[in-house]
């Protein structure tokens, strides 16, 4: 197996190690084992489990963000139609997004600012954020104040990030069966309102702030 395939076999078990026992519970030789690599072989293509947690950090984040970038059709796409591709897309590549989030809240990593400062690992700001801008300023104007866009960008981001969040749990999944509000057309329909929603204040905002 040549560098980068073993570089990305560790990169894919990790992110599926992390995702179901955290950071503190995943040893390096879990890692291994499963990847069925030695533990040499992630110490050179990543020095330490911290190194590793932010590159898969950084790995999944440019993953999500070049697959938005590839929805067919984006310029023709509305604001809901693009939000539910991502919803989508985030739904099915949960252990990804949960990583990203997580790495939030691992206190036990310790973060080395001047490195991460000289790297930028780091994005900030969810993918497909310059993406949902475009598609909202198409969609409302851009009259509209750029905050007030701003603002129903990182809502609307927010919002599925969370229900993509909460549905990727064992419990939610067990939940959603015996839930009749919970089938996927219900989901639709709901983030279908939460997005007529954020839009129409944000229109709202505009008679607001006007002389």
């Amino acid at each position: 197996m040549n560098p980068q395939n073993t570089k990305n076999k560790i990169i894919a078990t990790a992110t599926e190690l992390f995702s179901q026992f955290g950071f503190d519970g995943t040893s390096i030789r879990n890692i291994a084992n499963k990847a069925n690599v030695n533990i040499s072989a992630i110490n050179y293509h990543f020095t330490s489990k911290e190194k590793l947690y932010y590159e898969i950090f950084d790995h999944n984040f440019t993953w999500m963000k070049n697959t938005i970038e590839k929805i067919p059709n984006l310029d023709q796409l509305t604001t809901f139609e693009l939000i539910w591709e991502i919803f989508t897309i985030f739904s099915a590549n949960s252990s990804k997004l949960r990583n990203c989030f997580k790495i939030f809240f691992t206190d036990s990593i310790s973060v080395n600012v001047k490195q991460l400062q000289k790297d930028q690992q780091i994005p900030i700001g969810p993918p497909g954020e310059n993406i949902v801008m475009n598609v909202i300023t198409k969609e409302i104007g851009s009259d509209i104040p750029l905050e007030t866009r701003e603002w129903a960008c990182h809502h609307l981001l927010i919002h599925i990030n969370h229900l993509c969040l909460l549905f990727s749990s064992n419990f939610m999944k067990d939940r959603i069966k015996c839930r009749v509000e919970l089938t996927d057309e219900k989901v639709k329909q709901s983030i279908q309102l939460f997005v007529e929603a954020i839009l129409n204040q944000a229109k709202l905002h505009k008679s607001i702030i006007a002389p």
